[in-house]
């Protein structure tokens, strides 16, 4: 008797590749939210030397003569695009994230719609447990305006998902 689980449960029956799908989808996001877990659980010192090699690394790509300039004017500059770049690491983190949680919904049969709202759901709810993750890190704060900033990011993630599954769509449909 080869009886799918999804027929048991009234649900509509799941073919083998679906059900991979399914499977890769939940592990890539659950992956995601371990590699967000692992950033937030970094001390303030070790956050702080990583956006500054980071700002260091955008000055050499938008700085002509980046080796010209003192060691105290590329500390400097470094130390001034922190902020921008701690906030776009959590854009882009959370971006990922609402990205992978729609697919995971959307590898559930979940309509467009209601896959958003879930994915949004989903992430706005994993930044605030991040945030409070944080502050059990020696030097770190959970901020709600993080939330804020995770939740947007989460939101592009998503809108980068149902905008390419559209477009997977109609192509689909005109060719």
């Amino acid at each position: 008797m080869n009886t799918n689980v999804n027929e048991i449960s009234g649900g509509p029956a799941v073919g083998t590749k679906e059900m991979v799908w399914r499977i890769v989808a939940v592990l890539l996001a659950i992956f995601w939210m371990l590699v967000i877990f692992a950033y937030s659980a970094k001390t303030a010192e070790a956050s702080t030397k990583q956006s500054l090699r980071l700002g260091r690394a955008l000055g050499r790509l938008v700085i002509s003569n980046w080796n010209e300039l003192s060691a105290e004017e590329q500390e400097a500059f470094a130390e001034r695009w922190d902020h921008p770049v701690r906030k776009a690491g959590h854009v882009t983190e959370f971006a990922i994230l609402g990205f992978l949680l729609t697919n995971v919904f959307i590898a559930r049969r979940t309509k467009r719609r209601p896959a958003a709202v879930l994915a949004i759901f989903s992430g706005i709810v994993y930044a605030a447990s991040d945030e409070l993750h944080q502050t059990f890190v020696p030097g770190r704060a959970g901020m709600i305006t993080d939330v804020g900033i995770d939740t947007c990011g989460v939101v592009i993630g998503t809108a980068v998902f149902l905008g390419i599954a559209a477009l997977i769509g109609k192509a689909r449909k005109h060719g």
